[in-house]
């Protein structure tokens, strides 16, 4: 099956999805696939500090800095290629996001907290 083929597949399935409830698409040019659906849709962007990204890596990795470093920069470029392809937004440009938030600033646990409190505003709930 070629990338584009499979490009459809997923955004048929992130449409039937989200037509049949709430739910959370981590990447997968997501805030693109579901554009037309702005009163139900929130896209963010999380980025971190480059030694925190490798540092958590090391951990659930269990792999050296120089690996970690590797990895991010690959996997981050594989990223923005596959999103910039598919859609008209550049990958981690803060204009392509509803909000765009750096973990490093409050930590993992602070940035859900951030998160939930935000979506409870977004959505009135």
């Amino acid at each position: 099956m070629d990338e584009d083929a499979l490009f459809r597949i997923l955004s048929e399935t992130i449409r039937q999805i989200a037509s049949e409830e709430n739910c959370l698409f981590v990447g997968r040019c997501a805030e693109y696939i579901l554009r037309e659906r702005q009163d139900r849709l929130l896209s963010v962007f999380i980025c971190a500090d480059a030694e925190d990204r490798v540092a958590r890596l090391c951990e659930l990795r269990g792999i050296k800095p120089d690996a970690a470093r590797k990895l991010i920069q690959t996997n981050d470029k594989r990223r923005a290629a596959f999103h910039d392809f598919y859609s008209n937004h550049q990958w981690g440009r803060a204009a392509t996001y509803d909000l765009c938030i750096n973990q490093s600033r409050l930590g993992m646990e602070g940035t859900k907290r951030f998160l939930l409190e935000y979506v409870k505003r977004r959505f009135n709930l």
